[in-house]
């Protein structure tokens, strides 16, 4: 990801030269302007939910073997990038945006949004809890269902431990997805989400391990009800070669939030009869394998797996797990030009144990503004 907060501001693993900026005369600003046009062709063999990308959570249970086709562009990105030195270090201003905010039809969204001085950063952009550079490389967009994701605003500073080794604090935007909020009722946060991470890198890959502690409450005719949530992720890439092994794993108490398939679902806590709120348990991993047949053909193949906890209070129809399979062949046929087919598999299953299943066919064609 090219947006996410570095040490140092270093250049992103995509672009380590930082090549294609253009110096404006007479300051010491340099302007990159860059994004993609990417076009998606999508063909389901069962209902799959969502036509833009594959989430299993939106899977319709007994959805019948109705067939979909799609094509869009809504993956298209456009992105700024402002590097100067000043006498903190380094600045960067990063703003990118995508055009998945209408929904099924076209909408210009914000993806990130963020400045960086030396090892101190404020924005909008992907949470300090996840680790981008241990995504699978996979055509679907929505990408397997046990990553660490979330995209918040935070505010956060980089500390250099030692060569190869850096930890991050982080203060992030809280929210608390509640299941079964009575009428009238608001969630609440009393604390702002508190995140740290340590990382480790070397010409081997790198390892990151990092650790959340957030507040999770509602608030209903006048009265507070809070209890502390938590979370742990793994994640690393490992390089053998021209190869790479990406894995993740996600484990904690009222975290669904930061889990990629059950973010935005509400399955952080549940109100019990009583008003009472409980913090749910989930957890999650992925595992991921890429291979260079050749300097222009690649392949990637990813399995993944999400799991909420059985609770009482829970609906019938609440989500219980996913799963989420993913292969595909990507041909790089020229520095601007990006060809790939990719076959998705995965699953949907509740808390009752009814199921649903789908399959996905897609190529994508992206054509890159600058590499």
């Amino acid at each position: 990801m090219t947006g996410v907060a570095r040490v140092d501001t270093a250049p992103p693993p995509n672009n380590p030269e930082l090549t294609g900026f253009i110096s404006i005369p007479g300051t010491q600003t340099m302007v990159r302007l860059n994004g993609f046009a990417r076009i998606n062709a999508i063909y389901d063999l069962m209902p799959a939910g969502n036509e833009q990308i594959f989430v299993p959570s939106s899977f319709p249970i007994d959805g019948g073997n109705g067939k979909n086709a799609r094509i869009s562009a809504n993956s298209t990105r456009l992105s700024l990038e402002v590097r100067r030195p000043t006498r903190l270090g380094p600045l960067r201003i990063y703003v990118e945006n995508d055009f998945y905010g209408g929904n099924n039809t076209p909408g210009f969204r914000l993806r990130q949004a963020s400045a960086q001085v030396g090892n101190f950063y404020g924005g909008y952009g992907f949470s300090a809890f996840v680790d981008t550079d241990a995504y699978p490389d996979t055509l679907d967009d929505e990408g397997p269902v046990g990553l660490a994701f979330l995209r918040t605003a935070s505010v956060r500073h980089i500390v250099k431990v030692s060569p190869g080794v850096t930890a991050t604090i982080s203060v992030e935007n809280p929210s608390s997805e509640i299941l079964n909020l009575p009428a009238a009722a608001t969630d609440e946060q009393v604390i702002p989400d508190f995140v740290g991470a340590l990382r480790f890198e070397g010409g081997w890959g790198h390892i990151q391990g990092a650790g959340v502690v957030r507040s999770i409450g509602y608030r209903w005719q006048g009265n507070d009800h809070n209890r502390i949530g938590w979370g742990v992720n793994l994640s690393s890439l490992f390089e053998l070669g021209t190869d790479s092994i990406q894995a993740g794993v996600t484990y904690g108490d009222g975290i669904a939030r930061f889990i990629n398939d059950m973010g935005g679902l509400g399955y952080d806590a549940v109100i019990r009869p009583d008003l009472t709120l409980r913090t749910l348990t989930a957890y999650s991993g992925f595992i991921g394998y890429t291979h260079f047949w050749s300097p222009h053909w690649q392949s990637n193949i990813t399995g993944s797996i999400a799991v909420l906890e059985r609770d009482r209070f829970l609906p019938d129809t609440a989500y219980r797990r996913s799963t989420y399979g993913a292969a595909n062949v990507i041909y790089q046929a020229n520095s601007f030009i990006t060809v790939g087919f990719e076959t998705l598999y995965g699953r949907h299953k509740l808390q009752n144990g009814d199921d649903h299943d789908a399959v996905r066919l897609q190529t994508s064609v992206k054509y890159d503004f600058q590499k």
